[in-house]
């Protein structure tokens, strides 16, 4: 008899994500400021909602003035909220132990339409009032 596959779960789905867009950075191969970058100590994944992790994938992290950037691309472009939310699961599961937010596919959408306007910041973690992405800016 073989095997019943895989569930297609959303943290399968995500699963599939990570591995092609975020494990190059965050499998721990790396160091920093490349990588070595730990989501198990993310303050985002293990949060009590899903708005920090929501922004810093769909918008990225852009670089402190006159420093090099902090390396964390935007992923607004290239992945579709399902995908997004297929991600959260995933990472929620497997670096904090925990079942995606429920409410994590209404805030990915409403984030990305600009009914959230989000205050990104850059790297040495000072807002610059003007300079704040929100998805309408975009």
């Amino acid at each position: 008899a073989s095997a019943a596959p895989a569930a297609d779960t959303p943290a399968d789905r995500g699963a599939a994500i990570y591995a092609a867009a975020c494990a190059v950075c965050h499998d721990g191969s790396r160091q920093p400021p490349f990588g070595g970058v730990s989501l198990r100590l993310s303050t985002a994944i293990n949060a009590s909602n899903p708005q920090n992790a929501i922004n810093t994938i769909l918008f990225g992290l852009p670089a402190a003035s006159g420093r090099q950037s902090a390396i964390m691309p935007d992923f607004g472009a290239t992945l579709s909220d399902e995908q997004l939310t297929d991600l959260l699961a995933y990472l929620r599961e497997e670096f904090a132990g925990r079942p995606l937010w429920p409410d994590a596919a209404d805030r990915v959408a409403a984030t990305r339409s600009g009914d959230y306007h989000v205050s990104v910041r850059p790297a040495d973690g000072i807002e610059r009032g003007p300079d704040n992405i929100g998805a309408q800016d975009r």
